[in-house]
């Protein structure tokens, strides 16, 4: 029950810092949520214990969220390494989910006053097919073109 509980947490902690990014800024909020991925997955201390860690990574190993993840689902598998460690891991992480909510509430009602909700670079499927499609008459207009060259290059031998 822990661990479901740990797992369910999480998850809603991730999804709320993600939703915000990805929702509030678009494109650079999903990149920001890559890096913010990559940067946990070295300073979380999941892989390898924060000690053994550069310098870098345990400056900011306080700071991210999967930290407190880890700490709460190691005591959730091996079962009562601390009780005030795994308090403090929920609180965060409910910190966390409350003020990501909140801010994507807010940013979602800006969004919408100011007649942004519908404005997204993902938003117009037909005209990224319709790019992919002009990229690939393209390409296939290239590769005809090197066929007719080497053809002609290859007559050219032929007759000398």
């Amino acid at each position: 029950m822990a661990l479901y509980i740990t797992a369910l947490v999480t998850a809603w902690c991730y999804m709320s810092i993600v939703m915000f990014l990805a929702m509030t800024f678009d494109n650079p909020g999903r990149f920001v949520a890559m890096i913010l991925l990559v940067l946990q997955l070295g300073g979380a201390a999941g892989t390898f214990p924060i000690q053994t860690q550069g310098k870098f990574f345990q400056i900011i190993h306080p700071f991210l969220p999967m930290s407190y993840s880890l700490y709460a689902f190691r005591n959730a598998i091996a079962g009562g390494i601390s009780n005030a460690l795994v308090t403090k891991s929920f609180t965060v992480m409910i910190v966390l989910i409350i003020v990501f909510l909140t801010l994507l509430r807010l940013s979602m009602d800006y969004l919408q006053k100011h007649h942004l909700r519908d404005v997204s670079l993902l938003n117009d499927n037909q005209e990224l097919l319709a790019l992919e499609v002009d990229d690939q008459s393209r390409l296939s207009s290239q590769i005809q073109a090197n066929i007719k060259k080497e053809n002609a290059e290859s007559e050219e031998k032929k007759h000398e």
